[in-house]
């Protein structure tokens, strides 16, 4: 799928995936049809990107502290996906790396929440700095749980791989990923909220993939070392 490049920040570039532009499309005809302030949703919508961005920058540069590079991050319309090239060695490596991305929208939560206790703005001001720490607080916190491939079920993988070998540590955490998915899709149909259903159905296809990713890898050294033997 076709996306386009709109920056690089520490050597990693960032692309924004053709499907974002919907987003904005969304945005323009809610605007028009409800009366809201248009340029008010973009900014909104522009900050939890850039917190996105922050979060995803936080994965990548802690993978590069173990020697595992990151090709580009590209943002979708519901969320921001680091190809990071490669698997960490150890478990606690990628305990870290899953974490470093909810760390960042931690500080930055708390930055914001030191602005808004220890200096007096104007209302409107305050009211966007309280938006943004809510912001980086909720996509801390979403991260977080235990629905793989998001960081939380990451980190449930990393805690597996300790007793389990790395395929079954992966099939685990993507039934468990699996369930939240299926969740996600029956609470966004019920209340209709369909992102929810997007994100729940993206989580199943993505925690399948890594799966068969991971049993493709397996087969081609089981092949490999078979051709070694004869």
């Amino acid at each position: 799928m076709k996306s386009w490049k709109i920056g690089r920040i520490v050597g990693i570039d960032i692309y924004l995936h053709f499907t974002f532009y919907l987003l904005f499309g969304f945005i323009i005809f809610s605007s028009v049809f409800s009366g809201g302030s248009m340029l008010s949703k973009t900014l909104l919508l522009t900050s939890v990107f850039s917190f996105v961005v922050l979060h995803e920058l936080g994965h990548s540069l802690m993978a590069r502290r173990f020697g595992i590079d990151t090709k580009e991050i590209v943002l979708y319309p519901i969320g921001g996906v680091a190809k990071i090239l490669g698997q960490p060695k150890k478990p606690l490596e990628e305990v870290l790396i899953a974490l470093a991305g909810p760390a960042v929208n931690i500080f930055l939560a708390l930055v914001f929440f030191l602005l808004t206790t220890s200096i007096s703005f104007p209302y409107r001001i305050a009211d966007f700095l309280s938006t943004m720490l809510s912001l980086n607080l909720g996509l801390a916190l979403f991260n977080l749980l235990p629905a793989f491939p998001m960081d939380g079920g990451r980190v449930i993988r990393a805690v597996l791989s300790y007793f389990k070998s790395p395929l079954e540590a992966t099939k685990i955490a993507a039934t468990i990923g699996k369930f939240f998915a299926g969740a996600f899709v029956l609470w966004g149909l019920y209340s209709s909220y369909y992102v929810l259903v997007f994100i729940g159905f993206f989580l199943w296809n993505a925690g399948s993939s890594e799966v068969k990713a991971l049993e493709f890898q397996r087969s081609n050294q089981w092949n490999d070392f078979s051709r070694f033997r004869e």
